[in-house]
């Protein structure tokens, strides 16, 4: 798979003909890690001041000085897909010495999933198939077949649990659409009073730092209005066309609606 540019806080990115400095030390090993999905069709050693193995399977390079010197280079060329990356390898017997380099090839970096949002065009209500979304959702959640195969959905764990009319209202998960710029928010409640309870969908508000972000579509898994005591309701709520990435703090609102 491909490396997004926030994934990259313990990886290096190796762009082509930037020569990268290794710096090795006798009689220790240096691992060079290399991210992506692209092997290393080709290497290229200058010098025989240093001997290295490369594992396909873990698509890494170990480099090891062949003598006791120090104060000597080469270069090592790799070819991954159709660039040539270069690494200078230096021998030192210092603080220099590094044991393990993890890099991730220019071609394999991808700033950001969410970018393909910006190319979705904003839907009007009626062309906006929030029932056939949920039941992709609902079945997500038990054919994990199924759920692998959905690259252009992400599930987001929210867990966020407010208090209403004494009940305990949660805003379970988040899924982002990714194809459709479509956020669709599950909530779910149990009434704990001994009266019944009406919560209708339109009092609930999805908001990012106190800003409500428009509703586009709603609907619930119960068939009446009115919730029992003792019973349980799951709701659904969308959200449509505003580009938001799924790594805002989202927030639940519910309006005030005294027993």
């Amino acid at each position: 798979m491909r490396v997004y540019a926030h994934d990259l806080q313990e990886s290096e990115i190796l762009h082509p003909n930037t020569p990268v400095e290794i710096y090795v030390c006798a009689g220790r090993t240096t691992t060079l890690v290399i991210r992506g999905n692209e092997p290393v069709v080709a290497i290229a050693l200058s010098s025989s001041i240093v001997s290295y193995k490369y594992n396909k399977t873990l698509n890494q390079i170990e480099i090891t000085p062949t003598g006791k010197l120090y104060g000597l280079e080469t270069n090592l060329n790799l070819r991954i897909g159709s660039e040539v990356y270069v690494l200078l390898v230096k021998l030192v017997n210092d603080v220099r010495t590094q044991y393990v380099r993890v890099f991730t090839p220019e071609s394999q970096v991808l700033v950001s999933d969410e970018d393909s949002l910006f190319k979705v065009a904003p839907q009007k209500p009626a062309y906006v198939d929030l029932l056939g979304s949920i039941k992709i959702i609902e079945r997500m959640g038990y054919d994990l077949v199924f759920k692998k195969a959905q690259v252009n959905i992400h599930e987001v764990i929210l867990n966020d649990v407010y208090v209403w009319n004494r009940s305990l209202i949660t805003l379970e998960k988040c899924y982002q659409f990714l194809d459709q710029d479509l956020l669709i928010f599950r909530t779910s409640w149990t009434n704990n009073t001994d009266k019944i309870i009406y919560l209708d969908p339109r009092d609930l508000a999805i908001s990012i730092d106190e800003t409500n972000i428009p509703i586009i579509a709603a609907t619930r898994k119960k068939m009446t209005a009115e919730v029992l005591p003792g019973e349980s309701d799951v709701i659904y709520l969308a959200i449509q066309g505003y580009r938001l990435s799924r790594k805002n703090h989202f927030r639940l609102k519910v309006s005030e609606a005294p027993i």
